[in-house]
């Protein structure tokens, strides 16, 4: 059975260049696999971080409220 090898690197990032790469949209969370949990809650708090400067640049509340 022939086993298809991935090409894929283990590397280690600083939050905030992973928040710099996810802002610019170079790289995208369905790109990245966590290997253990504490990075894929940390992940996650970026992704929703990014998000939300997405939807709201200025950093401003909102005048209505997100619905999810």
């Amino acid at each position: 059975m022939n086993e298809i090898k991935r090409n894929g690197l283990r590397v280690e990032l600083q939050e905030g260049t992973l928040l710099r790469l996810l802002d610019s949209g170079c790289l995208c969370a369905a790109d990245l696999v966590c290997l253990d949990c504490d990075s894929k809650r940390c992940l996650k708090e970026l992704c929703l971080k990014s998000c939300a400067r997405t939807l709201n640049p200025r950093g401003r509340p909102s005048a209505e409220p997100c619905i999810l």
